[in-house]
C-alpha cells in the first residue's frame, strides 16, 4: 500500500492518478510514516482517484448503496475519513481518530457507482467528482462485470497471468525457514 501510494506521489508525471483500491486505508492511517505520506499527498496538487473493484469487504453502507443502485446511478457515501476515525475511537485510539479528523482532508468521499450491473466505489476529492467519474467511465473495460479503468484492467490481468502461487508459497516458507533457522531462541528450542 505505501509503495503504491509513494509511486503515485513521487513517479508519476501526471495531474490525475490511478489507485488500485482505496486511497485511504486503516492500514497506513495507523502508521506514522503512512500519516506523513498521506499528509504530502493531500499536498501535492495531484488527484488521486482510488478505485474499488470489489465492495464486498466495504463498510455496510457502500455496500448497501452499492446493491441499491440502479445501472448508470452513483452516490456519495460520505467522508472516507468519518468511517475510518470512528473505528478507531471505538478502539480506543483517540489520538488516531483525532489525527484522521484533522488532517484527512473532509472533501475526501468514498462514491459507490453502478456502470451496468455490477457496482463500483471510487475515492477522491469531492472536487474532482466531475472529472472522476468522466475518467473513469472515458477509460471504462467494455467487459460486463469490469467495467473499471482499462489500465487496471490490463494491470490486473497481467499480474493474474504472471502469478504463481505455488511459486509465491515455497518462496514465503523459505523466507520464515531462513528466519527460523537464523533465530536463537528456535535454536534453543530445537536443541531441546
Amino acid at each position: 500500500e505505501y509503495q503504491e501510494r509513494e509511486t503515485a506521489l513521487e513517479v508519476c508525471g501526471t495531474e490525475f492518478v490511478f489507485i488500485d483500491g482505496p486511497v485511504v486505508t486503516q492500514n497506513l492511517v495507523t502508521q506514522a510514516a503512512g500519516r506523513n505520506l498521506y499528509e504530502r499527498m493531500f499536498r501535492s496538487g495531484k488527484t488521486f482517484i482510488g478505485v474499488i473493484k470489489n465492495v464486498s469487504g466495504s463498510t455496510s453502507i457502500t455496500r448497501w448503496a452499492a446493491s441499491s443502485l440502479e445501472p448508470g446511478e452513483i452516490w456519495i457515501v460520505g467522508p472516507v475519513g468519518d468511517a475510518i476515525a470512528t473505528r478507531a475511537e471505538r478502539g480506543g485510539m483517540m489520538e488516531m481518530g483525532d489525527w484522521i479528523r484533522q488532517s484527512l482532508p473532509k472533501a475526501y468521499v468514498r462514491v459507490v457507482y453502478r456502470p451496468r450491473q455490477k457496482a463500483f466505489a471510487f475515492e477522491c476529492h469531492m472536487a474532482s467528482l466531475e472529472i472522476a467519474c468522466a475518467l473513469l467511465l472515458a477509460d471504462a473495460s467494455k467487459t460486463l462485470n469490469h467495467e473499471m479503468p482499462m489500465l487496471i484492467e490490463t494491470v490486473d490481468s497481467q499480474v493474474r497471468a504472471g502469478f504463481n502461487g505455488s511459486e509465491a508459497r515455497d518462496i514465503n516458507l523459505n523466507r520464515m525457514a531462513q528466519q527460523c533457522s537464523n533465530d536463537d531462541y528456535m535454536q534453543d528450542y530445537r536443541d531441546q
